[in-house]
């Protein structure tokens, strides 16, 4: 029986001995987890600041070209209308 229980034994600390390492490697998994974790929140905060950043380019992108078309589209419109009228009187004569 000595021999049967010390087989026992020597299983027994065998298997506490990989419970421990499995123990050391899960902490060790947890912890990269936790880095993983912290650097994807950095990412998702650095994408909105970029959101942001191209949500308000795009916003005065709109208002330039709103402003500049219809500044420059009054003078176009009277320098179209003149030739126009230039090309009539040309043609007429």
């Amino acid at each position: 029986m000595t021999e049967a229980s010390d087989q026992l034994q020597a299983e027994l600390a065998s298997l506490r001995q990989r419970l421990a390492h499995s123990e050391e490697e899960l902490a060790q998994l947890a912890r990269e987890l936790e880095q993983t974790n912290h650097g994807l929140t950095a990412l998702y905060v650095e994408l909105d600041d970029r959101s942001d950043q191209l949500r308000r380019a795009n916003q005065f992108k709109d208002w330039f070209l709103r402003t500049t078309g219809h500044e420059f589209g009054t003078p176009v419109s009277s320098i179209l209308r003149l030739t126009h009228l230039l090309l009539q009187h040309t043609e007429a004569t």
